[in-house]
């Protein structure tokens, strides 16, 4: 005797969702599959042909044109940079220099016909608080009060800081011989202070 089939006491609604759950999970499992077989070549075959396409050079190319032109025009920078500094350092130097032409042309100024400036002579002393500049100047003349009175012309002028004679002597034992007179002058040029910053 064949046993009865026992009846099926799940309500409907646990039936149907039992058979939604299965069917998403085949559909599930075939959709990964697809993707499986499907996509992944598929994106090893675009990075393979991806990777055997040759390359763009085009920028490379022009970056190594780049660098070769700025190779070329960096020397002559260079050399226009250290001409700009040396002209620099040549006018802040001619700002200080010592224009000794007007120097001389103020002392020809002073002569008369009894003097003659025989030499020049001049030096720097530097300091960190000022330069002084120690001038000689020989001047020949007739007589020792020639001498005394072309000092007393310099004193007056205010063109140094200051003077003091002190040679003078006949330049030979004729009477008539002149008389070689040294003076010496200093010019005080005081350093001005830095700021601090």
């Amino acid at each position: 005797m064949s046993p009865l089939p026992s009846p099926n006491l799940l309500p409907q609604s646990r039936v149907i969702s039992r058979k939604r759950n299965r069917a998403v999970r085949v559909w599930s499992f075939i959709l990964v599959a697809l993707v499986l077989v499907v996509m992944i070549p598929s994106g090893l075959l675009s990075v393979h042909l991806r990777a055997a396409e040759p390359q763009d050079t085009q920028h490379i190319t022009r970056f190594v044109n780049d660098l070769n032109e700025l190779r070329a025009t960096l020397p002559a920078l260079k050399k226009k940079v250290a001409q700009l500094e040396s002209e620099s350092k040549s006018q802040e130097l001619a700002k200080l220099r010592v224009h000794w032409n007007s120097v001389i042309n103020q002392l020809a100024l002073l002569t008369n016909e009894n003097i003659r400036i025989h030499s020049f002579d001049a030096s720097i002393i530097r300091q960190p608080s000022k330069h002084t500049i120690n001038i000689s100047i020989q001047i020949h003349s007739k007589t020792l009060s020639q001498a005394r009175e072309f000092l007393v012309v310099l004193e007056n002028s205010s063109l140094f800081d200051e003077l003091k004679m002190s040679d003078s002597r006949r330049t030979s034992s004729a009477p008539d011989a002149p008389i070689n007179s040294t003076i010496n002058a200093s010019i005080v040029a005081e350093q001005p202070v830095e700021a601090n910053p």
